[in-house]
């Protein structure tokens, strides 16, 4: 039987938190984008059940990411993605590895985004 590979991917999911080391970044909530990829062991049921209970609903895991990013202010984006990260692991019950990778915007005008990746192998 041939292995498969399969993966859900969370793209650009718009998050805003606090973050910052300044007392100006501290003040008002950032926007961040996160994209996550979740790379399942064996594809989930749900590609031959079409069983929602049988997969990861990416609807009720982005609002899980969004309220996980209000629970406190970080200071650094790698303690956030680690943080993000961490959290995640906890959320998905199926067999998994996970990449997540967090985008923001620096103050530094000279510089497009600054992003920060946490993985782990298969």
């Amino acid at each position: 039987m041939q292995k498969l590979n399969s993966s859900l991917t969370l793209k650009n999911l718009i998050l805003h938190l606090y973050i910052g080391v300044y007392e100006v970044e501290k003040s008002q909530k950032q926007e961040i984008k996160a994209d996550i990829s979740i790379n399942f062991i064996n594809p989930p049921f749900a590609t031959t059940t079409d069983n929602l209970a049988d997969t990861v609903c990416y609807d009720i895991l982005a609002k899980k990411i969004q309220d996980f990013a209000l629970t406190k202010h970080f200071n650094l984006l790698e303690n956030f993605t680690y943080s993000l990260f961490e959290f995640l692991k906890t959320q998905i019950i199926f067999p998994h590895t996970l990449t997540v990778a967090v985008t923001k915007t620096p103050a530094n005008k000279s510089l497009e985004n600054s992003i920060f990746t946490v993985a782990e192998g298969v």
